[in-house]
Protein backbone atom coordinates (compact mmCIF):
# COMPACT_ATOMS: atom_id res chain seq x y z
CA UNK A 1 0.00 0.00 0.00
CA UNK A 2 2.77 2.49 0.93
CA UNK A 3 4.65 1.58 -2.25
CA UNK A 4 1.55 2.33 -4.34
CA UNK A 5 1.12 5.72 -2.64
CA UNK A 6 4.77 6.57 -3.17
CA UNK A 7 4.57 5.63 -6.84
CA UNK A 8 1.37 7.65 -7.28
CA UNK A 9 2.96 10.68 -5.59
CA UNK A 10 6.03 10.34 -7.83
CA UNK A 11 3.79 10.17 -10.92
CA UNK A 12 1.87 13.26 -9.79
CA UNK A 13 5.14 15.17 -9.30
CA UNK A 14 6.42 14.12 -12.71
CA UNK A 15 3.11 15.07 -14.36
CA UNK A 16 3.28 18.49 -12.69
CA UNK A 17 6.85 18.95 -13.98
CA UNK A 18 5.80 18.01 -17.52
CA UNK A 19 2.78 20.33 -17.41
CA UNK A 20 5.06 23.18 -16.34
CA UNK A 21 7.52 22.42 -19.14
CA UNK A 22 4.73 22.30 -21.75
CA UNK A 23 3.31 25.57 -20.42
CA UNK A 24 6.69 27.29 -20.62
CA UNK A 25 7.29 25.96 -24.14
CA UNK A 26 3.87 27.13 -25.34
CA UNK A 27 4.53 30.60 -23.90
CA UNK A 28 7.95 30.73 -25.55
CA UNK A 29 6.46 29.74 -28.94
CA UNK A 30 3.65 32.29 -28.56
CA UNK A 31 6.10 35.19 -28.40
CA UNK A 32 6.94 37.65 -25.66
CA UNK A 33 6.07 35.79 -22.45
CA UNK A 34 6.40 38.95 -20.33
CA UNK A 35 3.13 40.22 -21.82
CA UNK A 36 1.24 36.95 -21.46
CA UNK A 37 -0.08 35.14 -18.45
CA UNK A 38 1.60 31.85 -17.67
CA UNK A 39 0.55 29.08 -15.30
CA UNK A 40 2.94 26.62 -13.84
CA UNK A 41 2.12 23.79 -11.46
CA UNK A 42 5.01 23.45 -9.08
CA UNK A 43 6.66 20.04 -8.99
CA UNK A 44 6.58 19.96 -5.20
CA UNK A 45 2.83 19.41 -5.23
CA UNK A 46 0.08 19.19 -7.85
CA UNK A 47 -2.03 21.41 -5.56
CA UNK A 48 0.22 24.45 -5.84
CA UNK A 49 0.34 26.78 -8.84
CA UNK A 50 2.21 29.90 -9.78
CA UNK A 51 0.48 32.26 -12.23
CA UNK A 52 2.38 35.29 -13.43
CA UNK A 53 2.58 38.05 -16.01
CA UNK A 54 4.51 41.31 -16.24
CA UNK A 55 2.26 43.01 -13.64
CA UNK A 56 1.79 40.41 -10.89
CA UNK A 57 2.52 36.95 -9.55
CA UNK A 58 -0.01 34.67 -7.85
CA UNK A 59 0.79 31.63 -5.74
CA UNK A 60 -2.35 29.48 -5.61
CA UNK A 61 -3.17 26.74 -3.13
CA UNK A 62 -5.63 24.42 -4.85
CA UNK A 63 -8.44 22.49 -3.19
CA UNK A 64 -8.66 18.73 -3.86
CA UNK A 65 -11.11 19.33 -6.73
CA UNK A 66 -8.59 21.64 -8.43
CA UNK A 67 -10.08 25.09 -7.72
CA UNK A 68 -8.02 27.74 -5.98
CA UNK A 69 -8.79 28.07 -2.28
CA UNK A 70 -6.18 30.66 -1.32
CA UNK A 71 -4.11 33.02 -3.50
CA UNK A 72 -1.04 34.95 -2.43
CA UNK A 73 -0.54 37.86 -4.80
CA UNK A 74 2.49 40.06 -5.33
CA UNK A 75 2.39 43.18 -7.49
CA UNK A 76 3.88 46.66 -7.73
CA UNK A 77 1.34 47.90 -5.15
CA UNK A 78 2.38 45.28 -2.59
CA UNK A 79 1.05 41.92 -1.51
CA UNK A 80 -2.39 40.43 -0.94
CA UNK A 81 -3.98 37.29 0.44
CA UNK A 82 -7.25 36.22 -1.19
CA UNK A 83 -9.44 33.52 0.37
CA UNK A 84 -12.03 32.02 -1.98
CA UNK A 85 -15.33 30.38 -1.02
CA UNK A 86 -16.57 26.94 -2.08
CA UNK A 87 -17.81 28.37 -5.41
CA UNK A 88 -14.50 30.05 -6.25
CA UNK A 89 -15.64 33.59 -5.41
CA UNK A 90 -13.36 35.91 -3.46
CA UNK A 91 -14.62 35.97 0.14
CA UNK A 92 -11.79 37.78 1.96
CA UNK A 93 -8.91 39.98 0.78
CA UNK A 94 -6.13 41.25 3.02
CA UNK A 95 -3.75 43.53 1.16
CA UNK A 96 -1.11 46.20 1.45
CA UNK A 97 -1.87 49.61 0.01
CA UNK A 98 0.55 52.40 -0.79
CA UNK A 99 -0.18 53.99 2.60
CA UNK A 100 -1.11 51.09 4.92
CA UNK A 101 -3.16 47.92 4.93
CA UNK A 102 -6.71 46.85 4.23
CA UNK A 103 -9.06 43.91 4.77
CA UNK A 104 -12.27 43.41 2.79
CA UNK A 105 -14.97 40.76 3.26
CA UNK A 106 -17.49 39.98 0.52
CA UNK A 107 -20.90 38.32 0.47
CA UNK A 108 -21.95 35.54 -1.91
CA UNK A 109 -22.94 38.15 -4.52
CA UNK A 110 -19.36 39.52 -4.49
CA UNK A 111 -20.43 42.77 -2.79
CA UNK A 112 -18.03 44.24 -0.27
CA UNK A 113 -19.76 44.00 3.13
CA UNK A 114 -16.97 44.86 5.57
CA UNK A 115 -13.86 47.01 5.09
CA UNK A 116 -11.12 47.68 7.60
CA UNK A 117 -8.46 50.08 6.41
CA UNK A 118 -5.47 51.99 7.74
CA UNK A 119 -4.00 55.00 5.97
CA UNK A 120 -1.91 58.08 6.72
CA UNK A 121 -4.79 59.75 8.56
CA UNK A 122 -5.84 56.85 10.82
CA UNK A 123 -8.21 53.90 10.63
CA UNK A 124 -11.56 53.11 9.05
CA UNK A 125 -14.18 50.40 9.55
CA UNK A 126 -17.21 50.27 7.24
CA UNK A 127 -20.13 47.83 7.21
CA UNK A 128 -22.41 47.87 4.18
CA UNK A 129 -26.04 46.86 3.87
CA UNK A 130 -27.00 43.80 1.78
CA UNK A 131 -28.04 46.06 -1.13
CA UNK A 132 -24.64 47.81 -1.01
CA UNK A 133 -25.28 51.11 0.74
CA UNK A 134 -23.38 52.24 3.81
CA UNK A 135 -24.68 50.93 7.14
CA UNK A 136 -22.04 51.91 9.71
CA UNK A 137 -18.75 53.82 9.49
CA UNK A 138 -16.21 54.29 12.26
CA UNK A 139 -13.18 56.44 11.46
CA UNK A 140 -10.30 57.74 13.54
CA UNK A 141 -7.99 60.56 12.51
CA UNK A 142 -5.30 62.63 14.09
CA UNK A 143 -7.76 65.46 14.76
CA UNK A 144 -10.68 63.33 16.00
CA UNK A 145 -13.09 60.58 15.10
CA UNK A 146 -16.32 59.94 13.24
CA UNK A 147 -19.23 57.58 13.78
CA UNK A 148 -21.96 57.27 11.17
CA UNK A 149 -25.08 55.11 11.04
CA UNK A 150 -26.95 55.06 7.73
CA UNK A 151 -29.84 53.14 6.23
CA UNK A 152 -27.92 52.14 3.12
CA UNK A 153 -29.01 53.28 -0.31
CA UNK A 154 -31.56 55.84 0.93
CA UNK A 155 -28.87 57.98 2.57
CA UNK A 156 -30.74 58.65 5.81
CA UNK A 157 -28.81 58.54 9.05
CA UNK A 158 -26.77 60.30 11.68
CA UNK A 159 -23.13 61.33 11.77
CA UNK A 160 -21.23 62.18 14.95
CA UNK A 161 -17.74 63.70 14.69
CA UNK A 162 -15.23 64.76 17.29
CA UNK A 163 -13.05 67.49 15.80
CA UNK A 164 -10.67 69.82 17.62
CA UNK A 165 -12.38 69.56 21.02
CA UNK A 166 -15.95 69.93 19.78
CA UNK A 167 -18.61 67.41 18.81
CA UNK A 168 -20.59 67.78 15.59
CA UNK A 169 -23.87 65.95 15.07
CA UNK A 170 -25.43 65.85 11.61
CA UNK A 171 -28.76 64.37 10.56
CA UNK A 172 -29.05 63.26 6.95
CA UNK A 173 -32.23 62.55 5.00
CA UNK A 174 -31.95 61.02 1.53
CA UNK A 175 -28.33 62.09 1.31
CA UNK A 176 -28.99 65.73 2.22
CA UNK A 177 -28.01 67.50 5.41
CA UNK A 178 -31.20 68.19 7.40
CA UNK A 179 -29.79 69.45 10.68
CA UNK A 180 -26.34 70.03 12.10
CA UNK A 181 -25.35 70.91 15.64
CA UNK A 182 -22.05 71.62 17.36
CA UNK A 183 -21.53 70.91 21.05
Amino acid sequence: MDNTRERLAALERRLAELEGQVDRELNREAGDSSQERATETLPLSPRLQVVYDSQRTEFRVLKPEGQAGVCLVGSEEGGAIQVLDACGRVAVVVDATLVGGRMRIYDTRCHEVLRIEVDEEGGLIECRMPQGGLGVRLRSREDGGEFMVMDGERGTGVQVCSVGGSIEVALLKEGRLVMKGVL
